[in-house]
This record gives structure tokens, C-alpha cells and sequence, in this order.
């Protein structure tokens, strides 16, 4: 892995959580608070080639670099694209992504499962034998250490008007405060909103 972060974070499999509340209004938050735009970086073509990664796409604001998207950030994309889409399926409203989508997803998922080949025994429990795991201790690699890694990297890069074909620029002008880039995306886009409402129309 890139980041070279070592599975040094003890914490414990969630018998249920925030994820799974049966308040629905607790879920959907938690769910709905998950970011996964941190997952797209810009690497250095010259790293990137040391670290054996195909050449990617030109980082538009710097051609030295290439965008990339973390696995990890897009497995959390799946799953929540995945859980909206069986919630909406449920409830029978319209869909906001085609289910290609979800089936692109699972099986994108069932890929990284069987290339992790996670060989951690789960125990069964006595009181409920099809339950294994619940609040099981694990080792994890950092999550926090890895956004860390991710934002000294970004792209820049928001899921703005998802689902909409629009100039691809638009969704890569979204850097730190203080970044290199700032002023030339400033010259190209003005003022635009940055925040929660973020769209390539303001």
C-alpha cells in the first residue's frame, strides 16, 4: 500500500452502533456523514512509477502529477451507494443510480475481499451461534492516519453534481486553504461556493 500504514490500531467488531441504529434518522446521518472525496489524491508521476502504479490521468492543475482514488475511499463510495440503493428500493421511491451501479459495486467489493484474504477467526457466540465476531477485539490499520496521508495529497476533488455529465474541471477546483493551486483555479472559476451546497452552478 502507498501509505505504509501498519495495522497498529486495536479496536473492536460493532455488534450494532450508529450504522446500525434502529433509529433509521441516526443511521441515515451517521451514513450520510461519510466522506469519501478525501480518497482522491495527486501523486507524482516519478512516485507513482516507483511504487509500480499504472501512469494515470494528468492532475489538471499540475501535469507532474496523476489522479488517483484510494481503495479504501471507494469501497466506502460502494457501500453507501449500495445502501441508499436497497433503502430506496425498499421504500420504492426513485433510484438515484442506476443499479449497474450497486452490481458494479459488489462486485468491486467481492474483488477486494478475496484480495485481502483476511484470515482473522471469528469467534461464535454460545447465546447466539450464527452471530460471530460481535465485539470481537481486531488490530486495524489507521483510518485517520490514512485520511491524513490522503489530504497531504489531495486532488482537490468533490462528487458535485453526481450522476450530471459537466466539465470535469468543476469538480477538481476544491483545494485547502492555503494550497499552491488556489490562485489559478481562482482565475480561471471566481467566486464559487465551496461548502455543503457546493454545485458546478455557483
Amino acid at each position: 500500500m502507498s501509505a505504509g500504514l501498519s495495522r497498529d490500531v486495536p479496536t473492536t467488531f460493532e455488534r450494532g452502533g450508529v450504522y446500525f441504529d434502529e433509529n433509521e434518522t441516526i443511521s441515515n446521518a451517521a451514513w450520510d456523514a461519510i466522506e469519501y472525496y478525501h480518497g482522491t489524491v495527486a501523486l507524482d508521476h516519478d512516485y507513482a512509477a516507483s511504487k509500480g502504479l499504472p501512469r494515470s490521468q494528468n492532475f489538471p492543475w499540475d501535469d507532474t502529477k496523476g489522479i488517483y482514488f484510494l481503495n479504501g475511499f471507494h469501497d466506502l463510495h460502494c457501500v453507501k451507494r449500495i445502501r441508499r440503493t436497497m433503502l430506496q428500493l425498499r421504500d420504492g421511491v426513485p433510484l438515484t443510480s442506476p443499479v449497474s451501479h450497486s452490481l458494479h459495486c459488489l462486485n468491486s467489493l467481492r474483488q477486494d475481499i478475496l484480495c485481502a484474504a483476511d484470515d482473522t477467526p471469528l469467534y461464535t457466540s454460545y447465546d447466539h451461534p450464527g452471530a460471530v465476531g460481535f465485539d470481537q477485539p481486531r488490530q486495524c490499520r489507521s483510518w485517520e492516519a490514512l485520511e491524513d496521508w490522503a489530504n497531504e495529497r489531495t486532488a482537490c476533488w468533490r462528487d458535485i453534481n453526481s450522476g450530471q455529465h459537466i466539465d470535469t474541471l468543476f469538480r477538481y477546483r476544491y483545494c485547502p486553504e492555503g494550497s499552491p493551486y488556489n490562485e489559478h483555479i481562482q482565475a480561471i472559476f471566481g467566486e464559487f461556493e465551496k461548502g455543503e451546497n457546493a454545485s458546478a452552478f455557483t
